[in-house]
């Protein structure tokens, strides 16, 4: 077992200047807010004798900083080149720029909490408990609301014909292209439309008749109402809405050819697909491994593994439709986590857990793709004053790699980790971190 020395800390506060003051008008909800940027970060200096390992090797995974600054539950965390995004359930997304993590703008709006963000380069689209989507854009360090999905003008146009409402619950009806509960998780992909036949001259001469369907981007949100909707990025357009689980959504991704992965309190995960063509989804596969709420989902860097993690304290590795048995269960770590496991995350060979138990643990994937493979667990990341909400993690850093871990005590803690493998003893007891 690894000797853990105790971690001296030095705190540095450092306020943010004022800079990225966002003032903005939310369409969707007639209301008009103004928010300036204030937050603070925290940061850490560990000793170079923080961590001896068996055998006289060192490991010097470490809490770099600390970002606070939020109101209440760290909902969702993502990177965007070189600015990290964190939204919490107080309603706004704080913008934190690399290196150095000063706060540089602070924006959000309505009267839910933001329970999803994805980063499309200059826009950022943010899910929230009102059961909206807004889409925001990023100039000059500030950003600007867009636009609200559904749009006004799509909600008009459709609530024209009646054949547009679906029932909801006993005398409710809603348009079929509105959640009626809150939007818990988003992911964006590709879809391709209806094929167009062309002509096309070949290298020797000959004609021939081709078929091409243009590519576009799209948007899938799922809700705690049991539905994922579809929308086309372009015009925020719905083009699709599937009942898929008999209990809410928690997660969503999207697999390398484009299948869609949903994870729902109903402890299944299940894969669909959307023909060419095909105006509506296709269930290819349901997934049964956990014994309780499935409550994340992340696809491994090589896309050949997706992971599930559930309030069952356990995580799941299920092959993609890359490989020979395409859907099956590959493997699966148990009882690791005292708590359930709130969040996942991938960077390069690394899977990131986050937890109910208050920590982060790192696991190496070994084996994949020369047959049968397992994990090897690194690193236990200690330091949160309540459960892990949310986790992000980016590569390239100094022989290492930064995990981003938001909590339910309202701070986002920046942790190094090492990538050498002669630091880890495949084996030995995990060893444990603390900020």
């Amino acid at each position: 077992m690894a000797a853990l020395s105790k971690l001296p800390e030095t705190e540095i506060l450092t306020e943010s200047d004022g800079e990225g003051v966002t003032d903005f008008t939310d369409s969707s909800t007639g209301h008009s807010r103004s928010s300036s940027s204030c937050g603070s970060v925290t940061l850490s200096e560990v000793s170079n004798e923080s961590v001896v390992l068996e055998g006289e090797k060192k490991r010097f995974n470490r809490c770099v900083a600390t970002l606070s600054g939020h109101v209440g539950i760290v909902s969702c965390v993502t990177t965007s080149g070189d600015l990290l995004l964190s939204a919490s359930q107080a309603h706004d997304v704080r913008v934190w720029r690399h290196p150095d993590l000063h706060h540089c703008a602070r924006f959000g709006a309505g009267d839910g909490a933001v329970k999803a963000i994805v980063a499309l380069g200059d826009r950022v689209v943010t899910a929230h408990q009102d059961q909206k989507i807004r889409v925001w854009k990023r100039s000059n360090g500030k950003y600007k609301l867009v636009t609200a999905m559904p749009t006004v003008k799509e909600c008009l146009i459709s609530a024209v014909r009646q054949s547009n409402y679906v029932q909801t619950r006993r005398h409710h009806r809603r348009l079929w292209m509105e959640h009626v509960d809150t939007i818990s998780c988003l992911a964006v992909g590709v879809a391709v439309g209806k094929p167009r036949r062309g002509i096309k001259r070949t290298s020797n001469g000959s004609i021939v008749k081709e078929s091409k369907g243009k590519a576009y981007d799209v948007l899938y949100s799922g809700s705690w109402d049991r539905t994922f909707k579809l929308w086309r990025l372009s015009d925020f357009k719905c083009l699709d809405s599937t009942r898929a689980h008999n209990d809410a959504i928690n997660a969503l991704a999207v697999g390398p050819t484009g299948h869609l992965f949903t994870a729902s309190a109903d402890c299944k995960v299940k894969v669909w697909c959307k023909p060419r063509g095909s105006k509506s989804h296709r269930l290819v596969a349901t997934l049964e491994g956990h014994q309780a709420s499935v409550n994340a989902l992340a696809l491994a860097a090589d896309r050949t593994v997706i992971y599930s993690g559930g309030s069952d304290r356990t995580i799941v590795a299920w092959q993609t439709e890359i490989g020979a048995s395409p859907f099956a269960m590959a493997c699966e770590m148990r009882g690791q986590h005292g708590g359930p496991i709130l969040c996942l995350c991938t960077v390069g060979e690394f899977l990131c857990s986050g937890s109910a138990d208050k920590t982060v643990r790192v696991w190496r994937r070994e084996g994949f793709p020369h047959g049968s493979f397992e994990h090897s667990q690194v690193a236990v990341l200690k330091g949160q004053q309540g459960p892990v909400k949310c986790i992000a993690g980016s590569t390239d850093v100094a022989a290492g790699f930064l995990v981003y871990a938001g909590s339910v005590d309202g701070s986002v803690k920046v942790w190094w980790v090492s990538n050498d493998k002669e630091d880890d003893e495949k084996g030995s007891i995990s060893h444990v971190y603390s900020a």
